[in-house]
């Protein structure tokens, strides 16, 4: 809750956004559960730097999958300065993750953040988690024929819940 009312507070006065990213990554490194995931959810990936990009997917190896699960969310919202870095990080958590929530969230950040340009990625991890296997596939064809709409892509890849 707490982390919510300095969100409001500094999503008022855009200037203060870089020093809250710092103040919610101290606060990510709590030992509790609940706040680590809530801080991670707070940053604004927007206006993170380089180092708080790579500070925040860093979070992929956190002992909660919710904090992971959080983490492969937000990694999803990079922008194009970050989206290398967003990738690569989506890319690994997919590949090494054992729980099935933070495969199938870093798979469709990996979409939303990248888009087509996510392709080489999923031909890469095409055939490592059967399970998910045939959403991957979906996803490739999907962005190679051309769809720009991810999360139409990412609706019909995944099919009805």
């Amino acid at each position: 809750a707490a982390v919510c009312a300095i969100r409001r507070q500094v999503d008022l006065v855009p200037a203060r956004r870089a020093s809250l990213n710092e103040a919610l990554l101290r606060a990510a490194a709590s030992g509790e559960t609940e706040v680590r995931a809530s801080a991670v959810e707070a940053i604004s990936l927007g206006d993170a730097d380089d180092l708080q990009v790579s500070t925040i997917a860093g979070y992929l190896g956190d002992a909660e999958p919710m904090v992971r699960v959080t983490v492969a969310e937000k990694l999803g919202q990079a922008g194009p300065g970050q989206r290398v870095a967003a990738l690569r990080a989506l890319e690994d958590a997919y590949l090494r993750d054992a729980d099935d929530r933070v495969r199938t969230m870093s798979l469709a950040s990996l979409v939303r953040a990248g888009g087509v340009e996510a392709v080489p990625a999923l031909r890469r991890i095409a055939g490592t988690h059967p399970a998910l296997d045939p959403v991957v596939e979906r996803l490739t064809a999907s962005l190679t024929a051309g769809v720009t709409d991810v999360n139409a892509a990412l609706d019909e890849a995944f099919g009805p819940e």
